[in-house]
Formats: C-alpha cells, structure tokens, sequence
C-alpha cells in the first residue's frame, strides 16, 4: 500500500516537516481555481491575462524571499491486471519549467518514490534525471528522494547514484537525515515584468512579506 493518498497529501506531509525551518510554506496553490481566478484576471485588467497555471505544489517564504517546488510521487499502480509505476522518469520537468514564470527566487523539482517502487526502477529513474537536468543546464534545482517509514514515521532519504542514503547519528545510533535545500539556481526570469507582477500578485493572494 502506498504510504501516501496522492501528491496533495504528500505537499502537506512536506510542509509540516518544513514549517519549523521556513517562515510559511504553503501548498497545493491553484491560481486557476475559484478561490483565486477572478482577482487573477483582474490584476491582469486591460490585458489578456497569461495562463494561471501550473498549480503550485509549495510556496516556501525564507524571510522575505520565495521559492518554489514542484512535486511528483512515484508509486505503483495496476495497469491491465499488471503493476506499474505510474509516471514516466522525466515527469515534472515541464511544471518545474513553467513555474519560473512566476517569479520565484529559486525552483526545484523534488522526485520521490514510495517505498513500493523496485529499486531497479529508482536507479534508472534518478540519474536519467539528473542527468539530463544538468546537461541541458536547466535553471532548475533536483532532488529524489526514497520515501520510507522509520520508527513509525515517513521519511525521506535522499537518492545518491540511484540509491538511498542516510547516515546513522553518532550518539544515538538512529537514522538521521537533513532536509534538501529549495535554494541552487537563480531563476533565470525573476526579472522580467511579467514575471515580477506574477510574483506580485502571489505576495498580495497570500500575504506574503514584502523586505
């Protein structure tokens, strides 16, 4: 069984593991959703309003700067009487592109597998990823990460070379992990106008600090 619901319940997992660190981590943002749509298109008034997408799966505020992740669970699924991971091994490069639009300090994508996915898939799926990402140079930051239960609760190990790692803490002999950091490459549009009223309207919508 999968440890998690969907990709909603493991934004929020994040955020709870991350509220502690950050001054606001917010999830599951849809700009295209009632709640926010209308005054979207407003602030966007006497022009075409660009597309609100994509959903945004956290908003973290460090002080005053605003980072972003995209997220994208791997688990298995049945597929025709057969198992099956459920998504290719590039999926959330393109939602991880689409949100430099919006002005973000910084994006990362952060890939994690349910303990149910076969190793083998993992260490195929991490490194053609990374890989890739830094070949090309994308002005996105990656993580994967195996997501697994220790000592009754879910944790997320960073993947290394298409394996787990975590290290065992000196003094009490249990696993210990640090959480990945949503900083690395600059977003390459955060200043442009577009993107700057984009942001804008994020820190207006969410009332996020301003310095």
């Amino acid at each position: 069984m999968s440890l998690f619901k969907d990709e909603h319940a493991l934004a929020r997992h994040w955020r709870d593991n991350l509220k502690g660190i950050y001054l606001k981590v917010y999830v599951n943002i849809n700009l295209a959703s009632h709640r926010f749509y209308d005054y979207w298109k407003e602030w966007w008034a006497g022009t075409n309003s660009p597309p609100a997408q994509p959903q945004i799966d956290l908003v973290i505020i460090d002080t005053h700067t605003v980072l972003a992740v995209e997220l994208k669970y791997f688990r298995m699924i049945n597929y025709k009487g057969n198992k099956k991971v459920n998504y290719p091994f590039y999926a959330g490069i393109q939602e991880a592109l689409s949100l430099l639009r919006f002005g973000f300090e910084c994006v990362s994508l952060w890939q994690c597998f349910d303990r149910e996915v076969p190793n083998d898939i993992i260490s195929r799926y991490e490194p053609a990823v990374s890989n890739l990402i830094n070949t090309l140079k994308l002005p996105i930051n990656y993580e994967g990460f195996f997501l697994d239960k220790y000592q009754d609760k879910i944790q997320p190990y960073p993947i290394r070379g298409g394996k787990p790692f975590w290290y065992e803490d000196k003094d009490t002999g249990k696993r210990a992990i640090t959480f990945p950091s949503p900083y690395g490459v600059v977003n390459p549009l955060k200043d442009t106008p577009e993107a700057k009223k984009m942001l804008d309207f994020l820190r207006s919508v969410l009332r996020i600090p301003r310095e």
